[in-house]
C-alpha cells in the first residue's frame, strides 16, 4: 500500500470549519425545504397525518404508473413554467430559448454544452475556446480541459479589455449572481451588450445558479441575442444538493440531451416545482440573511478576518490584502483571483449557518415536546 498523501491545506480547512466557515461552497440544508420533500412525497402530510401508509403514497406514487399514455413526458415543461415564474421578479429570461432539458444539476446542462461545442469544433475544423473570468466556478474550465478545449482566464475588473480577445467562435461561461465573490457583478448586461456589439458570433453561456439565493432587490438580465443558453440549479438556493435538480434553456437544440425528455427524475423535478411554489425567490434568503450576518460575525472573530456578508446568502467576503496580511498559507489556499486584487476573497458560510439553524430548531422541538408531554417533559 502507498503512503497516505499529506494535504497542506488540512490545518486551514480545519481552522476554517471551526470558526463556521469553509472554501467550498456547500448547499444549507433547511427544515422548510425538507418538509416540502415529505410534503411533496405524501401530500395528506399537509391535512396533518401522522404516519405514512399505503393509501398515503398512492395519490404522489401514481406519476410513475401508465408510461405507455406519455403523461409523464410533461412533467418537466411543469417544472420550467414553475422556474420562470419563479425567477421573474429577479430575471428577464426572455421568450428566444425555444428547448428546455431537465438536468441533473446544472453541471450536467454545461458538461453538454461543453462537450457539443468541442465536437462541432472538429466536425467544422476551427479551434474551439472558451473564455472565463479569473475566479469562477471551477467547472468550466475542468470540462472544458476534459475535451482538450483551450480555456482562457482574464481579470473581471479589466473586463472591457478582454472584449477583443473573443473571437467570433469562442465560448463565454459566466454566472450571475457571481460564483467568484458571491456578488451580483454589476457589470454583467454591460459585459453582454458590449461583447455582442463587438463580436456578435460569440456565444456566451449565462449560469443563473445564484438566482434564488439572494436576498437583496435585484434584476438579472439574459435576453440578448449572443447568450446561446442558460444553466440553473436548485442545489444552492433551495439547500437540495443531492436531489440534483437543474434545468438548461437553448436557442438551438441540444441532441445529446434529447432523452432527457424520457430520462428524468420524476420525484426531483416534482419536488423541485413544489419548492418553487412554496418560495418566493427571494423569501427564503431573506429569512435567512440575520443567521448569515451571525455566522459571519462568528467566523470574523475566530479568524481574526473582516468576513462581511455578501450577496449570496451562503457566503462571506474577505478582502485580498486582509487575508495577505494573515498569513501566506491562508492566502493562497482561499484567494481565486491571485491576479485581481480588487475582488474580495469569498468563504462559504455554510457550516457556521447550518449549526444555528438546527440549534434553533433542536430548541422548538424539545419545547413541543415539553409542552405536549412527550419526551423531554
Amino acid at each position: 500500500m502507498g503512503k497516505t498523501q499529506y494535504n497542506p491545506n488540512f490545518e486551514i480547512d480545519r481552522r476554517l470549519i471551526a470558526a463556521g466557515a469553509s472554501k467550498t461552497i456547500y448547499a444549507l440544508v433547511m427544515p422548510e425545504t425538507e418538509r416540502v420533500l415529505l410534503e411533496t412525497i405524501a401530500p395528506s402530510l399537509r391535512q396533518g397525518a401522522t404516519h405514512l401508509d399505503e393509501a398515503v403514497f398512492a395519490e404522489w406514487l401514481d406519476i410513475y404508473h401508465d408510461p405507455w399514455t406519455k403523461k409523464q413526458d410533461a412533467v418537466h415543461m411543469e417544472f420550467f413554467s414553475a422556474w420562470r415564474d419563479w425567477v421573474k421578479p429577479a430575471a428577464d429570461i426572455g421568450d428566444g430559448f425555444e428547448f428546455l432539458y431537465p438536468t441533473a444539476g446544472a453541471s450536467e446542462g454545461l458538461i453538454h454544452l461543453i462537450t457539443s461545442y468541442g465536437n462541432l469544433a472538429r466536425k467544422e475544423k476551427f479551434e474551439p475556446v472558451i473564455h472565463i473570468f479569473e475566479g469562477e466556478y471551477e467547472g468550466y474550465p475542468a470540462y472544458a480541459e476534459s475535451q482538450f478545449i483551450a480555456v482562457r482566464k482574464h481579470s473581471r475588473t479589466r473586463w472591457e479589455s478582454t472584449l477583443d480577445q473573443i473571437g467570433a467562435r469562442h465560448q463565454v461561461y459566466i454566472s450571475q449572481p457571481s460564483a467568484i465573490d458571491g456578488n451580483l457583478w454589476r457589470d454583467f448586461d454591460r459585459f453582454v451588450t458590449r461583447l455582442f456589439e463587438r463580436q456578435p458570433a460569440a456565444e456566451v453561456i449565462a449560469d443563473v445558479t445564484y438566482v434564488g439565493a439572494v436576498a437583496r432587490d435585484y434584476h438579472v438580465s439574459i435576453d440578448c441575442p449572443n447568450v446561446k443558453a442558460a444553466v440553473f440549479s436548485l442545489s444552492k438556493p433551495m439547500g437540495v444538493y443531492y436531489h440534483r435538480i437543474g434545468g438548461l434553456l437553448s436557442r438551438t437544440a441540444m441532441p445529446s440531451l434529447f432523452g432527457n425528455q424520457w430520462f428524468k427524475n420524476l420525484l426531483s423535478l416534482r419536488y423541485g416545482t413544489e419548492l418553487m411554489r412554496r418560495f418566493g425567490v427571494r423569501e427564503l434568503p431573506k429569512k435567512y440573511a440575520p443567521l448569515q450576518l451571525r455566522a459571519a460575525a462568528k467566523a470574523a472573530t475566530l479568524l481574526n478576518l473582516p468576513v462581511e456578508p455578501c450577496d449570496v446568502v451562503l457566503m462571506g467576503a474577505v478582502p485580498a490584502m486582509a487575508l495577505r496580511e494573515a498569513g501566506p498559507a491562508m492566502a493562497e489556499y482561499v484567494i481565486r483571483t491571485p491576479g485581481d486584487s480588487a475582488i474580495s476573497a469569498r468563504l462559504c458560510l455554510t457550516p457556521g449557518m447550518s449549526e444555528l439553524i438546527w440549534s434553533i430548531v433542536a430548541r422548538r422541538r424539545m419545547t413541543a415536546a415539553s409542552v405536549s408531554g412527550g419526551p423531554g417533559a
